[in-house]
């Protein structure tokens, strides 16, 4: 894991009109943590069209417990597996001659959210779940299963950063900083996707490269100042 403070150059001093008003200086500041991914989210959809709904809805639930076993043969919890329930919906085309949509069928189609924990065997999982019927698999999404106490470290030297600001400008001032006043914490970023491609384009077995992830806070203070 490796840490990197970036300061936002946003400094405001204001100094008391009058006497007996308390100087002010106002600092924003950001604070990233650069960390390896260490789970992924997949999304997948699985369909089947038929002009027997029911038919369609065998075929879909006989592929989508072929992919169930194979996670569970890859290791993936239970509680990393959401699935939605069927969705049946009419299948038709529209006829020039007629004017009118034409009934072709019933499409029935599921939705698979997978949190695949070991990153060693996500090609892996991708190419088997292709091959075992996956119509619509989405590009996989890289996390740290430590993002909570990740953000709040970042919001930690998102302060540090702020107020090490402050103390420069008041510095310049010949002032000191005497406490925080006000604190807008706007939330963590979300952290870019990391570069991900096959090692070898031409084989879905081969492990993916994967990049860093980084994770970010962004306040702005509001410090009260006094000679």
């Amino acid at each position: 894991m490796r840490i990197v403070v970036v300061a936002l150059f946003s400094l405001v001093l204001t100094l008391p009109a009058m006497a007996g008003e308390p100087s002010t200086i106002t600092t924003s500041g950001v604070g990233e943590i650069n960390l390896v991914p260490d789970l992924a989210r997949l999304s997948m959809t699985v369909e089947a069209s038929s002009t027997d709904s029911s038919e369609a809805a065998n075929e879909v639930a006989k592929t989508v417990s072929s992919i169930l076993a194979m996670l569970s043969e890859k290791g993936v919890a239970n509680t990393d597996v959401q699935s939605t329930a069927a969705r049946v919906s009419p299948k038709t085309r529209w006829d020039p001659e007629t004017r009118e949509q034409r009934f072709e069928g019933y499409n029935v189609s599921r939705e698979l959210a997978v949190t695949l924990r070991d990153l060693a065997a996500l090609s892996t999982v991708i190419e088997r779940s292709v091959a075992l019927g996956v119509d619509r698999l989405s590009p996989p999404q890289l996390d740290s299963s430590e993002r909570e106490a990740i953000s709040r470290q970042a919001l930690t030297l998102a302060y540090e950063d702020a107020l090490a600001r402050a103390n420069v400008l008041a510095e310049a001032a010949a002032i000191k900083v005497t406490g925080a006043l006000s604190i807008d914490a706007q939330g963590n970023s979300p952290p870019p996707r990391p570069p991900m491609r096959l090692a070898a384009a031409d084989s879905m077995t081969e492990s993916f490269e994967v990049g860093e992830l980084t994770i970010a806070s962004r306040i702005t203070v509001v410090f009260s100042a006094a000679p």
